[in-house]
Formats: C-alpha cells, sequence, structure tokens
C-alpha cells in the first residue's frame, strides 16, 4: 500500500482537488471507487480504529471514506488516498476524508462530498442516542447503514431499523459461524428430531450476541426459546437443551476451532474464528439486500424483553 500524506482544507470545495492531485502523483493510479463510505467517528480512538480497518480493506473493495466527527467551529477536511497495485500493474485508490464539524452541520458537509451515483453506506460507531439525530440524518443520505450491538445495544438497532436504510449489526455478523455451526449439529435424522423439543438455549459471550442466538432459534422455531447466559468477551460456548439432550458447540477462550457433539451425532471439529473488525466490515459492505433471518431474530430478541 502507498498512502499519500494527507492535505487539511477549510473549503470544502477544494477537496476534489487535492484527491485529484493525489491520484496524479501516482504513475497509472486509477480512480475505481465503487462505493461511499460515511464514518460517524465520536472520538479520536474511534477515527484510529476506523482508518485502521480503512487500510485493511482498501485494496479489495476501493471506497471514498468520509469519517465524521462532530466538533466545534467551522468545517474542517483533512484528505488523503492509499493505493494498492491492482491488475495490470496499476494503482488502485481509496479516498479518506477526514470531516469534523459541528454535529447539525455534519449532514449537509457529508452530501456535498459523496460520489454521485454510487451506493452509500454509514457506519455509526458508539452508542445510538434515543432520539437518533445526527444518525437519523446520516441514515437518510444511505441505502444501508451499519451498527454494533455490542456497542449500542438491540434496543437501539432495533430504533435503526425504523428508518428507511436497511440494517446491518455487525454483531449479527460475528455471529455466522456460530449459527451455522448449530444448525449443521441438528443436520442428521436422529438429532434434527430433537428439534421439536428445544426449550433453551445456554450461551456463553456478549450478552448481545446471547440475545441474538436465542432469538433466531425462536424465530426459526417458531416458538420462545429460553436464553441462559454467562457474560464472555466472545462467544465461547453454545447449549442447545431439547429437553433431556444437549447439544453443544464449543471452543477454548481465544481459539480459532472447537467442537460440537450431541445425542445422534458424532462429535467433529467445527471452525469458528473470531472475526476481526475490518472482515466484518467488508462483509457488511457486500450485503445489498435486507436480511429477513435477522430483521425476525432481532424482532424476537427485542420483544423478548419488552
Amino acid at each position: 500500500m502507498i498512502a499519500n500524506p494527507p492535505v487539511e482544507l477549510t473549503d470544502l470545495a477544494q477537496v476534489e482537488r487535492a484527491l485529484a492531485a493525489d491520484r496524479e502523483r501516482g504513475t497509472g493510479s486509477v480512480r475505481a471507487t465503487t462505493l461511499n463510505l460515511v464514518v460517524y467517528a465520536p472520538t479520536a480512538q474511534d477515527v484510529s480504529f476506523t482508518q485502521r480497518a480503512l487500510e485493511r480493506i482498501g485494496g479489495s473493495r476501493p471506497l471514498r471514506a468520509i469519517v465524521a466527527t462532530a466538533g466545534s467551529g467551522g468545517v474542517r477536511a483533512t484528505v488523503s488516498t492509499s493505493c494498492w497495485l491492482g491488475s495490470g500493474m496499476q494503482q488502485v485508490c481509496s479516498e479518506q476524508i477526514f470531516l469534523t464539524a459541528r454535529a447539525d452541520a455534519l449532514p449537509s458537509a457529508v452530501l456535498s462530498l459523496l460520489v454521485t451515483d454510487l451506493p452509500t453506506f454509514a457506519w455509526w460507531q458508539g452508542p445510538i442516542p434515543e432520539g437518533l439525530g445526527v444518525l437519523a440524518d446520516l441514515a437518510r443520505l444511505s441505502s444501508f447503514t451499519v451498527v454494533d450491538s455490542n456497542i449500542s445495544s438491540l434496543e437501539g438497532v432495533a430504533r435503526v431499523g425504523g428508518l428507511d436504510s436497511w440494517v446491518t449489526d455487525l454483531a449479527w455478523l460475528r455471529l455466522e459461524p456460530w449459527r451455522e455451526a448449530v444448525a449443521s449439529v441438528f443436520d442428521r435424522p436422529a438429532a434434527a428430531a430433537a428439534l421439536a423439543e428445544v426449550r433453551t438455549a445456554c450461551v456463553e459471550g456478549p450478552i448481545n450476541e446471547a440475545r441474538l442466538l436465542a432469538g433466531w432459534l425462536s424465530s426459526r422455531l417458531g416458538r420462545d426459546v429460553e436464553l441462559q447466559h454467562d457474560e464472555r468477551t466472545h462467544v465461547e460456548r453454545v447449549a442447545v437443551r431439547c429437553g433431556g439432550p444437549e447439544y453443544v458447540i464449543e471452543r477454548p477462550a481465544g481459539g480459532h476451532v472447537g467442537r460440537a457433539y450431541g445425542e445422534g451425532t458424532t462429535e467433529h471439529p467445527i471452525v469458528l474464528p473470531i472475526l476481526d473488525a475490518s472482515t466484518l466490515l467488508g462483509r457488511a459492505l457486500d450485503i445489498r439486500a435486507a436480511d429477513e433471518v435477522f430483521e425476525a431474530a432481532l424482532a424476537s430478541a427485542v420483544g423478548r424483553a419488552a
């Protein structure tokens, strides 16, 4: 990766010229922007976290990232590009615009910087405000909104779901290997028959991921599944109790390979990776439609707590 030095601006009209100058400095550089990504990063730590994530995904998904932070005073922007060697020995560049403005001025500033006729994603970091506020304005500029219920809560994600923007929850994407593992353990006929007796899901992991897993089981099976929860940093164990029999998927803390076992099945190893933020964000940017399974799991999880 080649990163051009950042340029600080106070006039947003100069942004396009600064980005064009960056591209001209790279021999054979091409602009191949495939989407807009609007990131709300409320703290300096969030901005640094975003920079690292963008560095990891930029080569495979060239994009324009507008990283917005609420501040005081007038609009300020820092502009830079990062380039990767693509096919034909050309450099493919992603663009980053780090934007600071008063909260009420952020949406209009972001709107002026979007590349037209491209899909737009909004990635909201931090808790979701009760009245949504700036999040509602940014979501209206976007077709897709990315959140993380481990940070924002499932109730916050449900409020975002009421906006005119499809929602992707990074916590839901983290659970994909676990959902696949749970489904696979019931593949054999002897185990499949036990699905009619599922009563309880015992989950060791973050509370909102545990709630989503129980909500997913409830929505798929069409009946309430009780949740028993033990807090962990990452999901480490899921046990589905079917009356007497118990079907278990577990992995050691920090490990990437676990095991699955239960009555009527043969114990077998199973890959359960801990997915980092860059991988999750990349997957979220590939989603271009509503996820009805997630929506049903979320509704079940939130309804259970109401």
